[in-house]
């Protein structure tokens, strides 16, 4: 038997075990039957080791819970247990690392994973397979007449629609599926292009973002004391269920980089790796802003630093722009490689916007903007598929022509390259950058329009309602590819 190393088992998934007072065995919340003569912590580790087998993993992590207290442990297919419990806050990462069961299970044992094994946030290497639709089948809401004025550009006919949660703003990922809750509030992710759904989750709440964990994506949403995290890269057709973490009453989780960024008191960040979350501390006078791969990226005055999980901070110059005054105003970034910093200047009206490249250590672009056009609580706008964003009032190109220009009183609802929609004044607008100028354009038909939540080069997405629904529509470009 080959030794488990709990070292190399990743972060997910991670399964719960509850033995109650009364010998009743959980596993994510589904009865296991008991074995005459077995201990039920040993068959609660055998049917997990049966779940790994079933979804061809190596290992699993398990947070178990019994009369005696809370444990953590890893299981692997061949039936080893190991405790990872921490002991002390200075117990080396991984905890004791303690055999809790060193056996191979036999399959014969087991009677739990057809119940069990749709439940398993199982994060396997084979990209995620496409719901099964024929492609005769009429797409979902086909040809729905959006009930306000399209937004320019686009037509007024939906390539397809589908009932949505009032409450959450449905999110379009890089690859241009589109993550939604459904009027239900089931979680599900559909094609960009026909709206057929690809993915299901459950158990969400509101304010999804879209993240990475251990270089796969997620879904994820930060409740008052746990980080629910959803594999969209899972293999199958089941419905996947959270993987949660508790990060304490008071921790903060923002999302600037690839992955959440979980902050806690007293200059403390909590970094994901292999064991769960591992704390460590910011330099005094330095304020966390991102996570990457890599670490944490934490900037102060004049340097910024990157937090490892095993190493000291390492510290680096910030480079700043000539006519920046005192010490940075706003922290942002607009991706893990390129900070995006703002400083006042001698000048009470206006601050500088600067486009850091970290990893050149260079100013990429800066620009003077008007005081209090970006404050320290916006967060940015992405183009899903594209290298802009819209931050405050502030449009950031940061492809490989890189510029920054103020949007004047537009409130920003998508961007799509230098295009980005929104209202001003109340009514529907869009601002367009060419040749370095900003022409914004309102409606001005006396018809009702609603902005788009995102855009693509295909399609305009846009949330509204209709009679007592609230719908998603996915309004078809009728006027060139890029706006």
């Amino acid at each position: 038997m080959t030794q488990l190393d709990p070292d190399k088992v990743p972060l997910f998934p991670v399964v719960n075990i509850e033995v109650t007072e009364t010998g009743e065995i959980l596993v994510d919340g589904n009865p296991v039957p008991g074995v005459p003569g077995q201990a039920p912590t040993a068959t609660a580790i055998a049917a997990v080791a049966e779940m790994v087998r079933a979804q061809r993993l190596d290992a699993v992590r398990v947070r178990a819970r019994s009369p005696e207290g809370r444990f953590q442990m890893v299981v692997a297919a061949d039936g080893q247990a190991i405790d990872t419990t921490p002991t002390t806050p200075a117990t080396p990462r991984g905890g004791r690392r303690r055999p809790v069961l060193a056996a191979v299970v036999a399959a014969s044992a087991l009677g739990l994973v057809a119940a069990t094994a749709a439940g398993v946030v199982a994060l396997s290497d084979r990209p995620a397979t496409t719901t099964a639709a024929t492609a005769s089948a009429p797409l979902p809401g086909a040809g729905a007449n959006l009930p306000v004025l399209a937004p320019p550009g686009f037509a007024q006919k939906a390539t397809w629609s589908l009932p949505a949660d009032s409450r959450t703003t449905p999110l379009v990922s890089t690859d241009g599926s589109v993550v939604l809750l459904t009027a239900g509030r089931d979680l599900r992710t559909v094609d960009g292009d026909t709206g057929r759904v690809t993915w299901r989750g459950a158990g969400a709440r509101d304010q999804l973002h879209l993240s990475q964990v251990d270089g796969r994506p997620v879904v994820a949403t930060a409740g008052s004391q746990e980080l629910s995290l959803w594999p969209l890269d899972l293999d199958g057709g089941g419905t996947v269920a959270a993987t949660t973490l508790p990060i304490g009453a008071r921790a903060e989780v923002t999302y600037l980089g690839s992955q959440p960024l979980v902050t806690l008191e007293n200059q403390t960040v909590a970094l994901l790796d292999g064991d769960g979350l591992t704390r460590r501390d910011v330099p005094v006078g330095a304020t966390a802003v991102l996570a990457a791969p890599d670490g944490v990226v934490a900037v102060g005055a004049d340097a910024w630093w990157l937090i490892t999980p095993d190493a000291e901070p390492q510290r680096h110059p910030l480079p700043k722009p000539e006519a920046a005054a005192g010490a940075p105003a706003v922290l942002s970034a607009a991706a893990d490689d390129q900070l995006l910093v703002a400083w006042p200047t001698t000048d009470p009206h206006a601050d500088v916007l600067a486009l850091i490249d970290t990893g050149q250590g260079a100013i990429r672009a800066q620009a003077t903007i008007p005081a209090g056009a970006i404050r320290d609580d916006d967060q940015p706008l992405h183009d899903p598929t594209g290298q802009s964003l819209v931050l405050g009032s502030v449009l950031v190109d940061y492809g490989p022509h890189p510029v920054i220009a103020h949007l004047g009183e537009l409130e920003a609802t998508a961007v799509h390259g230098r295009t980005v929609y929104g209202t001003l004044e109340r009514a529907a607008a869009t601002a367009t950058l060419t040749d370095g100028e900003v022409h914004t354009t309102t409606n001005d038909s006396g018809t009702t329009a609603v902005p788009p939540i995102a855009v693509t080069d295909d399609f305009a997405y846009v949330v509204t309602q209709k009679v007592d629904e609230t719908y998603l529509y996915a309004l078809p470009r009728t006027e060139g590819t890029h706006p």
